[in-house]
């Protein structure tokens, strides 16, 4: 079920919470879910444009480097698979 989307002071508090070092990943990964499947799919693409900057790179375990794109093409993807995944959370 939606929940309704955070306010702009909840989603800035969001983005200055997000740590700027190794630990960003677990952190955006967490608030993106929580934002996504409550159906605030556009808050959750602010918050990673926000949080993600532009020059950060995320090396995966198989030592890939995942671009802010990249990222969100692979979370998409890994939602979509889930069996709590619904259409109206990537709409």
């Amino acid at each position: 079920m939606a929940q309704n989307p955070p306010s702009g002071d909840e989603l800035l508090s969001m983005i200055s919470e997000t740590p700027k070092d190794d630990g960003k990943i677990s952190y955006v990964t967490a608030n993106m879910l929580t934002l996504i499947y409550g159906g605030n799919l556009e808050s959750a693409e602010k918050y990673l444009e926000n949080a993600w900057p532009d020059d950060y790179r995320h090396e995966t375990y198989d030592r890939e480097q995942w671009d802010r794109n990249k990222y969100k093409t692979k979370l998409y993807e890994k939602i979509k698979s889930s069996p709590f995944f619904r259409s109206w959370m990537l709409d």
